[in-house]
C-alpha cells in the first residue's frame, strides 16, 4: 500500500500553526491590558490584529507562498513494503528504491523567541544523476517523514534556486571569460605570478591565466612559422 503526500489543508495549518499561537498570545495580552485600562474590548481586539497580521504576513506569507508554487503540481508516493517511492511532478513520474536516493532535511533556526515559521521547512530527496526534488512542510509532517532522514540541518528555509549541471557549467565559462577580459591587458611576467601563486586566486581565475598564456604561446609560434 502506498503513502501520499500532496499539499493538503492540514499540514498547511500546521506549518502556520505558530503564527496562530503567537496571534493567540499577543491578542490576549492586548485585551488584557485593554480591560485594566479602558475596558474598549472591540478597539484593543482590532488593534492586536492590526499588530499581528503584518508582521504574520512579513515572516510567513513569502516562504508559504514559495513553498505552495514548488509543491502544488507535485505528488510523493511511498511503498515502504516495496521500499519504493513515485514522485510525480509537472505529470512527470519519477520511481526510485530508497537506497537509490538519499535525504537533507532543513528547518527553521532555533531562536528564544517564537516566530510565525518555526514550523515551515523541506526536505531535499536527493536522486541518482543528482535530480533534487523538494517536499516542503505543507506537503509533509517533517518531524515524522515517510523516508529516513540522512541530514538535518536549521538555516534560513527560503528555497534557494537548484542549478542544473548545463547552468553550472555556463556560470563557471562566464566567469572565466570575465577573469579572461580583465586579465588581457596585463604582461607575460604577470600573468606567470598569477600561476606560480595560484593558491591566493580562484580555480577561473587560474584556468583564465592559462587559457591567455596559450593563445599567446600559440600566436606566437604561429607567427614564427
Amino acid at each position: 500500500m502506498k503513502d501520499v503526500y500532496e499539499i493538503d489543508l492540514k499540514n498547511q495549518l500546521k506549518s502556520f500553526r505558530k503564527g496562530f499561537e503567537l496571534l493567540g498570545f499577543s491578542t490576549s495580552v492586548i485585551l488584557i491590558v485593554a480591560v485594566l485600562i479602558d475596558n474598549n474590548l472591540i478597539e484593543a481586539f482590532g488593534i492586536g490584529l492590526l499588530f499581528f497580521i503584518p508582521f504574520a504576513v512579513l515572516f510567513a506569507f513569502p516562504i508559504h507562498l514559495q513553498y505552495f508554487e514548488e509543491n502544488r503540481n507535485m505528488k510523493l508516493r511511498v511503498d515502504k513494503t516495496l521500499k519504493e517511492i513515485e514522485i510525480t511532478k509537472n505529470e512527470i513520474v519519477y520511481k526510485y528504491n530508497f537506497e537509490e536516493i538519499r535525504t537533507e532535511r532543513y528547518l527553521y533556526r532555533k531562536g528564544y523567541r517564537p516566530t510565525p515559521v518555526d514550523n515551515y521547512g523541506y526536505v531535499k530527496i536527493i536522486a541518482p544523476e543528482n535530480k533534487i526534488f523538494i517536499i516542503t512542510s505543507l506537503m509533509a509532517d517533517l518531524h515524522n517523514f515517510p523516508l529516513k532522514i540522512n541530514y538535518t540541518k536549521r538555516q534560513s528555509i527560503f528555497l534557494e534556486k537548484e542549478f542544473t549541471e548545463a547552468e553550472i557549467k555556463q556560470n563557471k565559462e562566464d566567469k572565466i571569460n570575465r577573469y579572461e577580459s580583465s586579465f588581457d591587458k596585463l604582461s607575460d611576467s604577470q600573468l606567470t605570478q598569477k600561476l606560480q601563486h595560484r593558491e591566493k586566486y580562484e580555480k577561473e581565475a587560474i584556468e583564465a591565466t592559462e587559457r591567455i598564456i596559450t593563445k599567446r604561446k600559440n600566436k606566437t609560434d604561429a607567427q614564427e612559422s
